[in-house]
Parts: C-alpha cells; sequence; structure tokens
C-alpha cells in the first residue's frame, strides 16, 4: 500500500502544472493532427475546405494556470472562425466559441473543471481560404476594453433591424459589471425602445434598466440607459451568444462595460434641427382619446404632392387597448378614398398594439383634396 501511494505522488511531482502569465502555442503546432486540408507555415494559415482543423498539440498536460485561449489575426478574417478545446481523452470539444466573419480576433474561455489535462486546441475555418496568425496564446487574465462599442449603428425597426455584439466581447464579463448603451433618438415616433436581448430571448437585466418611462420606454429626450448584469443566466447567455439590442427610433453610438455604474457626459451640441426635414408634414405628441383629439395639415404642405406618393403616419396604440381606430378626412371633413387602405392595417381596419405605422397610397382625388383644404386623421385609443 505504502509504495502504491509513493508511486502515485512521484507521477504528480513529475507533472507539475504549466503556469506564466502568457503562453505561446505557435511551437505546439501539429501537422500531423489537422484536418480536411487545413495548415499552418510561417503563421499563415490556410484552409482548403470548410472547417478544416489547424491543430495545437498540448499533450494532456496540467493547463490550470490559464483561463482563456486567444488568437489574434494580421487582417480581418476571411470568413467565421471556430475555436474548440479537447480535454483528456475526449473524442469530442468539450469548449468551443465562434467568432464572426471579418474578426481580428477570437477569444475561447477554457472549462475551469477540465483545463488540468487539455489535449489539443483547433481553430477552424468556415470556408478555404487563409490568414495571418500573429497571436496565438493561453492567457491566464484579459486585457478588456471597458469601451465595447463606438460608432453609429440606426436601429429603427425592432422587427427588421437590431443591433448586435459577438459573445468575444462579453468573454471576460463579471457578474456585478454595468452595461452602460448610449443612443440618439428619432422624430419619427413619440417614444424609442432599447430591449436588451440575447439570443433572441430577453435578459433578466432588461428589467433594471436605467431612465425608462413607466411603459418601459425611452422619450425622446434620453441618451443612455445603464443595468447591472446580475443573474448567472445573463452571464452564461453574453457569454455564449452575445448581446442583441432590440429597438426602434434610436441609433447606437457607445456600448461599454466597467465595474461601477457609468455616467456619460451630455453632449455639448445636440443635434436638434431647428425646423423639421423638408419631408416630415407634422411632428409633436397628441393623444387621440376616443375620437375626441384630430391631428390636423394645413394644405400648404401639401402642395409637391403628386398621385402615386404615399403618407405615412407614426403612431401608438394606448397601453392596454386591444386595438386602434384611424381614419383619414381633409380638414372638412370629407374622408379620402385611402382611408381604410393602409398598409399595417389588420383585416378589420384597426390598428394592432405591436404596428406603430401606417403607409397610404393616395390616388388624384385625394391629393387634389388635400392640396384645397389640407389633412385631418382622427383616431381613438393611440397617440401620434
Amino acid at each position: 500500500m505504502n509504495k502504491s501511494i509513493l508511486s502515485f505522488m512521484a507521477a504528480m511531482v513529475m507533472t507539475p502544472a504549466i503556469n506564466a502569465a502568457e503562453l505561446d502555442l505557435t511551437p505546439m503546432y501539429s501537422a500531423e493532427l489537422c484536418w480536411s486540408g487545413a495548415s499552418l507555415e510561417n503563421n499563415k494559415a490556410s484552409w482548403t475546405e470548410g472547417w478544416g482543423g489547424i491543430v495545437f498539440n498540448l499533450e494532456n498536460k496540467d493547463y490550470s494556470g490559464y483561463n482563456y485561449v486567444v488568437f489574434e489575426f494580421a487582417e480581418p478574417s476571411h470568413a467565421k472562425f471556430k475555436l474548440e478545446s479537447y480535454y483528456a481523452a475526449e473524442s469530442d470539444a468539450a469548449t468551443a466559441t465562434e467568432a464572426d466573419a471579418a474578426s481580428s480576433k477570437i477569444i475561447m474561455k477554457l472549462d475551469q473543471t477540465k483545463k488540468g489535462d487539455i489535449a489539443k486546441i483547433a481553430l477552424m475555418s468556415a470556408k478555404p481560404g487563409s490568414t495571418t496568425i500573429s497571436k496565438a496564446v493561453m492567457v491566464d487574465e484579459l486585457e478588456t476594453d471597458p469601451v465595447l462599442f463606438e460608432g453609429s449603428v440606426a436601429v429603427p425597426d425592432m422587427k427588421k433591424v437590431y443591433f448586435k455584439l459577438g459573445a468575444d466581447k462579453f468573454i471576460g464579463l463579471k457578474k456585478g459589471q454595468t452595461l452602460t448603451v448610449e443612443f440618439t433618438t428619432g422624430s419619427l415616433q413619440q417614444y424609442a425602445s432599447v430591449d436588451f436581448y440575447s439570443n433572441n430571448a430577453k435578459l433578466a437585466c432588461q428589467n433594471t434598466r436605467t431612465n425608462t418611462k413607466k411603459d418601459g420606454q425611452f422619450d425622446l429626450g434620453a441618451t443612455y440607459t445603464s443595468t447591472t448584469i446580475a443573474e448567472d443566466s445573463d452571464v452564461e447567455k453574453l457569454q455564449a451568444y452575445g448581446l442583441q439590442i432590440k429597438g426602434r427610433n434610436v441609433t447606437i453610438t457607445k456600448v461599454t462595460l466597467a465595474d461601477g455604474p457609468v455616467v456619460p457626459d451630455k453632449p455639448e451640441t445636440p443635434d436638434t434641427p431647428d425646423s423639421p426635414a423638408d419631408n416630415i408634414l407634422w411632428t409633436g405628441e397628441a393623444a387621440t382619446g376616443s375620437w375626441a383629439n384630430d391631428v390636423t395639415v394645413d394644405a400648404p404642405k401639401f402642395a409637391a404632392l403628386a398621385a402615386g406618393d404615399k403618407i405615412a403616419i407614426y403612431l401608438n396604440v394606448d397601453a392596454g387597448k386591444d386595438y386602434g381606430n384611424i381614419e383619414l378626412a381633409d380638414q372638412k371633413y370629407t374622408k379620402l378614398a385611402a382611408d381604410g387602405t393602409g398598409e399595417g392595417l389588420d383585416n378589420y381596419g384597426c390598428i394592432q398594439p405591436d404596428v406603430n405605422c401606417i403607409t397610404y397610397e393616395l390616388g388624384a382625388a385625394d391629393v387634389a383634396l388635400l392640396k384645397k383644404n389640407g389633412l385631418r386623421v382622427k383616431g381613438a385609443n393611440m397617440g401620434q
């Protein structure tokens, strides 16, 4: 019995954990283990088939001192890339992560329970092509930039367009950090939406966003919202799938992730035009009540209108109402021929709560009425 114990202890001494702040993986490249025509020569990675694997042989050693695998590329990737880690004698990858095409980096978080025995790391490409690897390392800590995005991405319609940040942006995310999104609002509606999703499911931190109105939307004077990532489930989703911002009437300008609350500076010269754009006939806020309050647009606004032109009316159904109603007439209460034909109305000519824009195509008779008498928009249970 004593001999067996001593032999086991000696084996442990002979295989210490490999540990340093950063470990270069390129010397571990193994041409013999690569598959589907993938290869690496003088740091140039090449693939002749989709999802071929360039393999780095880690020889089932103990890498418990590391937490992440990082690959950086000298030029944007030509296709979607994937990193896989194989542990012990497992034939299938136990950890994997992806980076979209045109990425300059891919990061994988190692399995905390298995990184003491790693067999190999594989870099894969979805399409044939090549790229130059400028860095391939294992690290214990990531150098993270609190600014995840800075630019300008318009999100006009929650159903068709959304803003996305990949999972690689959240690989170093820790529970308790604050996610802040800065944005500008448009003028096509009387509110803005900025909702937090991952993998098409709402995140729990959605419920703790700052600066929202009672209905969860944002008024047009809002410039940012923050929320704390407090749930383990949110951390797991963001690290696996990344962030989606589904919104309406906003342009995302900056996204940050920090250890504490962030209050962005207000712009010194906010972009507030003195007058509406030429194609905007009316802008403001009006609640119709139950056919009680009409919106009118005077005839001179329609001087350039022609048959076949379209008019779009942006609105929202009052909270708690099953539907809204709308009617178009001239200011002398003559109903337009286009009334009831708007794109966005349901089969009964009503407005469902998830509809925010009705578009009408105008014929010659309607154009003549509007040029002579102007427009009257009547309705019930909605705001414009």
